[in-house]
């Protein structure tokens, strides 16, 4: 840069200095004419000199110019678009969850449940058994229902073989009923292995103090009095039975059984007997007064509901409404058994 600046300088002085020497011989004598056309020459020479110079000087001057940096054009720097990587979620460790323990099914245990049943009117051939029927509707007929029919002895040996009875039945209707020690070793088993039981029993006011007074004591339950039907002069309404819990699964489940109305009145005078409640759990859920929920009973459950008291007769009401009655009976005993059962 300071090498142009000293040659630019240089020339200048040169310049000036031809222009000083032109100017000394412009004012040499000679003739005006040709003074005249040497000095218009030399004017021109010296301008075209001077011009060719200044040209020169200003040609070198662009030259020596260092060029401008030219700037690179910007282009537009364009973003890659970045495809996220979709997330990786960890798979969980194949590890086994617990099992919850299976419920056991009701119904498939009350398919296998050991049922003693006693039903003396299977010894009077005058009336087909319905607790028999009831039981063969319910489907429960393998090798675990033992039916004694109306053999005591029999029944009173299945009762201490220690078989593990689910349900026993005590249908007694046909004014034979057992009494005494049978209901000692019944007792036993209700309040010591919580054995389920279903006792129809027309006859409860002759024995209630004796050898059933535990079971009934601990059920809550004793008699209030005799039930009787004069055959010669009765309302056949009186001896109507109303539901006091008509809600109650022993009347809704699995059948719908509607209050009983005596169609045919198969026995007289003692024909029964009526409950009152003395504590426990005990409840009457049908009797022969509409709003008394304390005694007047004729079907009592106690115990959980694993007990049911029936002191009417059966063959006095309609077949089949007392049949689903009995179904009902054997579905929830046997199912607040098994519900005591899984408790445990």
């Amino acid at each position: 840069m300071m090498g142009q600046k000293t040659v630019f300088k240089g020339r200048l002085f040169i310049l000036l200095f031809v222009l000083i020497v032109i100017s000394i011989a412009c004012n040499l004598p000679g003739t005006s004419e040709q003074l005249v056309k040497e000095k218009s020459l030399q004017e021109t020479q010296s301008a075209l000199s001077v011009q060719q110079t200044v040209l020169a000087i200003s040609q070198e001057t662009e030259a020596a110019q260092p060029e401008p940096t030219m700037q690179a054009p910007q282009s537009e720097v364009i973003q890659p678009t970045v495809t996220p990587f979709p997330t990786v979620t960890p798979q969980p460790e194949n590890t086994q969850a617990p099992q919850p323990t299976p419920t056991p099914d009701f119904e498939a245990w009350m398919d296998q449940a050991k049922i003693l049943v006693y039903e003396d009117m299977k010894g009077n051939f005058s009336f087909l058994p319905r607790v028999d029927q009831a039981l063969d509707a319910l489907g429960l007929s393998s090798g675990n229902v033992v039916r004694v029919g109306d053999a005591q002895g029999d029944f009173l040996r299945e009762l201490n073989t220690g078989r593990g009875w689910d349900l026993v039945i005590v249908a007694g209707e046909s004014r034979t009923a057992p009494t005494g020690e049978f209901w000692e070793s019944i007792g036993d088993l209700v309040i010591q292995d919580d054995v389920a039981l279903i006792a129809e029993v027309w006859n409860l006011d002759s024995y209630y103090i004796g050898k059933i007074s535990p079971l009934l004591n601990r059920c809550g339950i004793t008699v209030f009095r005799d039930w009787e039907r004069d055959p010669f002069r009765y309302d056949i309404y009186d001896f109507s039975i109303y539901w006091l819990e008509p809600e109650h699964p022993v009347f809704t489940q699995p059948n719908v059984v509607e209050p009983l109305l005596v169609t045919d009145l198969v026995w007289d005078w003692d024909i029964g007997d009526l409950i009152k409640l003395k504590g426990g759990d005990a409840q009457i859920l049908a009797g022969t007064q509409k709003k008394e929920h304390s005694s007047y009973g004729l079907v009592t459950t106690c115990m959980e509901g694993r007990v049911i008291w029936q002191t009417f007769s059966t063959h006095d009401y309609p077949a089949d409404d007392t049949i689903s009655l009995w179904q009902n009976y054997i579905f929830n005993t046997l199912k607040n058994r098994f519900e005591k059962i899984q408790s445990q």
